[in-house]
Protein backbone atom coordinates (compact mmCIF):
# COMPACT_ATOMS: atom_id res chain seq x y z
CA UNK A 1 0.00 0.00 0.00
CA UNK A 2 2.63 2.64 1.32
CA UNK A 3 4.98 1.81 -2.67
CA UNK A 4 1.36 2.89 -4.43
CA UNK A 5 0.88 5.83 -2.32
CA UNK A 6 4.64 7.36 -2.57
CA UNK A 7 5.26 5.66 -6.18
CA UNK A 8 8.82 6.29 -5.69
CA UNK A 9 11.66 6.20 -8.48
CA UNK A 10 13.77 3.56 -6.93
CA UNK A 11 13.60 0.68 -4.20
CA UNK A 12 16.39 -0.41 -2.73
CA UNK A 13 15.90 -3.88 -1.00
CA UNK A 14 18.25 -5.45 1.24
CA UNK A 15 18.32 -9.57 0.52
CA UNK A 16 18.97 -10.24 4.31
CA UNK A 17 16.48 -7.64 5.86
CA UNK A 18 13.67 -8.76 7.45
CA UNK A 19 12.34 -5.77 7.84
CA UNK A 20 11.97 -4.93 4.26
CA UNK A 21 10.21 -8.09 3.30
CA UNK A 22 6.40 -8.07 2.39
CA UNK A 23 4.09 -10.41 4.72
CA UNK A 24 7.13 -12.24 6.15
CA UNK A 25 7.92 -13.41 2.68
CA UNK A 26 11.15 -13.83 1.23
CA UNK A 27 13.24 -11.63 -0.85
CA UNK A 28 12.62 -13.51 -4.54
CA UNK A 29 8.46 -13.43 -3.28
CA UNK A 30 8.94 -9.66 -1.97
CA UNK A 31 10.66 -8.57 -5.42
CA UNK A 32 7.51 -10.49 -7.50
CA UNK A 33 5.33 -8.52 -5.57
CA UNK A 34 6.55 -5.59 -6.16
CA UNK A 35 7.06 -6.42 -9.39
CA UNK A 36 3.25 -7.54 -9.76
CA UNK A 37 1.88 -4.42 -8.34
CA UNK A 38 3.82 -2.26 -10.55
CA UNK A 39 5.41 -3.75 -13.74
CA UNK A 40 7.65 -0.63 -13.94
CA UNK A 41 8.95 -0.44 -10.28
CA UNK A 42 12.75 -0.05 -10.11
CA UNK A 43 14.01 -2.18 -8.08
CA UNK A 44 17.69 -2.65 -7.05
CA UNK A 45 18.68 -5.58 -4.47
CA UNK A 46 21.91 -5.18 -2.43
CA UNK A 47 23.09 -7.38 0.24
CA UNK A 48 26.25 -8.13 1.80
CA UNK A 49 26.68 -11.47 0.18
CA UNK A 50 27.71 -11.23 -3.00
CA UNK A 51 26.90 -14.15 -4.70
CA UNK A 52 26.66 -14.77 -8.05
CA UNK A 53 23.66 -16.59 -7.95
CA UNK A 54 21.87 -13.97 -6.00
CA UNK A 55 22.56 -11.37 -8.37
CA UNK A 56 21.71 -13.74 -11.14
CA UNK A 57 18.49 -14.69 -9.69
CA UNK A 58 17.89 -10.95 -8.79
CA UNK A 59 18.16 -9.95 -12.14
CA UNK A 60 16.13 -12.80 -13.93
CA UNK A 61 13.35 -11.98 -11.72
CA UNK A 62 13.56 -8.21 -12.99
CA UNK A 63 15.74 -6.22 -10.42
CA UNK A 64 17.39 -3.37 -12.30
CA UNK A 65 20.91 -4.03 -10.33
CA UNK A 66 22.55 -5.46 -7.88
CA UNK A 67 24.82 -3.69 -4.82
CA UNK A 68 27.31 -5.59 -3.08
CA UNK A 69 27.73 -4.30 0.82
CA UNK A 70 29.98 -2.01 1.95
CA UNK A 71 29.35 0.10 -1.29
CA UNK A 72 32.36 1.78 -2.35
CA UNK A 73 31.38 5.62 -4.04
CA UNK A 74 31.41 4.55 -7.34
CA UNK A 75 28.39 1.56 -6.72
CA UNK A 76 26.32 4.66 -6.08
CA UNK A 77 25.98 5.04 -10.23
CA UNK A 78 23.85 2.14 -10.08
CA UNK A 79 21.67 3.81 -8.20
CA UNK A 80 21.58 7.03 -10.61
CA UNK A 81 21.65 4.98 -13.64
CA UNK A 82 18.50 2.93 -12.29
CA UNK A 83 16.60 6.43 -11.06
CA UNK A 84 17.63 8.65 -14.25
CA UNK A 85 14.19 8.32 -16.95
CA UNK A 86 14.83 6.52 -20.08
Amino acid sequence: EKYLEVKPDLVLMDIMAPDNLIDNTNWKESLNRFLDIDHEANMAMCSSLGQQILITESTKIGAMGFMVKPFEPGMLSVIKKIAEPN
